[in-house]
């Protein structure tokens, strides 16, 4: 699929929503005035606000003037509690409060437009993230340790000095649940996260690479605040298209000052083999990411 008609999906879905909660919102309001105290109660609230509004424009608002309209609003709210509602519910209710499901926000993309971009653009290749940092059941001194220096990190990001992460360990110490609680501590504030294998991820550079004509479906990507790209090494490697595209990926978030998590089997020797010098030097300098070694018995089998 096309960037652009990724775009214009995600805008059509918000519209759609923005227009359902309009409707349902009306058809709310149309029931209630079918009671006439609460026809009398809405219509002088709103003569009110009316009055209120030319008279702010006049600079000739008064103290009566705010205390009118809050009387009103609580005789309003009272009826509407004997139907188990409030004022509230007369408003749209949108799904997005932040951009009231329009996609922007001073005139720059929501979150909510964001996510349903990549959703759109990713929805096969995306994971479930599971884990969390307070589900986590680790005893080992050193590596509860290294899960609170994640946590502090989430809780700060994005006023962090070091951006990335490399969460290396043997299979099964708990480096995908550690970046899971990650991409759900960054999630929930809203934070844009994409996390994906990097089996999924060489699938995705295959795609791009073949989709002639089409804007880069890599920009996403590229641009994401945080990119977690879970068991690095598990995938076959092509050097023309695997190298490359990984290269172009991390160099063009490093740049942008882009966070990049990264958990992988293999030790730093390996890393170096497998991927040369240039991607080495992008995945575990020491200067900009955490270098995390997770250590223990294998969690899946205890």
């Amino acid at each position: 699929m096309e960037f652009s008609d990724a775009i214009k999906r995600a805008k059509e879905e918000l519209k759609r929503r923005r227009q359902n909660a309009e409707y349902e919102a009306s058809f709310l309001l149309d029931s209630l005035l079918t009671y006439p105290d609460i026809t009398q109660a809405y219509t002088n609230l709103r003569r009110q606000e009316v009055e209120f509004i030319k008279n702010k424009h006049n600079g000739q608002v008064t103290a009566d003037d705010e205390k009118n309209i809050k009387i009103s609003q609580e005789k309003l709210d009272k009826l509407l509690k004997n139907k188990g509602l409030n004022y509230d519910k007369l408003n749209p209710q949108y799904k997005c409060k932040n951009c009231e499901d329009t996609g922007y926000v001073l005139g720059n993309q929501c979150t909510c437009l964001k996510e349903l971009i990549k959703d759109i653009l990713y929805g096969e290749y995306l994971t479930v993230n599971k884990g969390r940092f307070e589900k986590s059941s680790e005893t080992l001194p050193k590596n509860r340790q290294l899960y609170q220096l994640a946590e502090v990190f989430c809780k700060s990001f994005p006023h962090v000095e070091k951006k990335n992460f490399l969460i290396r360990g043997h299979t099964g110490v708990g480096k995908t649940f550690l970046a899971d609680c990650i991409v759900n501590a960054l999630t929930d504030k809203n934070v844009n996260v994409i996390s994906v294998t990097a089996y999924e991820l060489n699938k995705m550079f295959f795609d791009d690479f073949f989709a002639e004509g089409q804007k880069s479906l890599m920009d996403v990507l590229i641009n994401a605040d945080v990119l977690v790209i879970d068991d690095l090494a598990k995938e076959p490697i092509y050097k023309k298209i695997s190298l490359e595209s990984l290269y172009s990926l991390l160099n063009e978030r490093q740049l942008k000052e882009k966070s990049t998590v990264i958990t992988t089997n293999l030790e730093v020797n390996e890393l170096l083999s497998r991927y040369g010098e240039s991607i080495f030097a992008r995945i575990a300098n020491k200067k900009t990411t955490h270098i995390l070694v997770l250590t223990g018995e294998d969690k899946r089998f205890g």
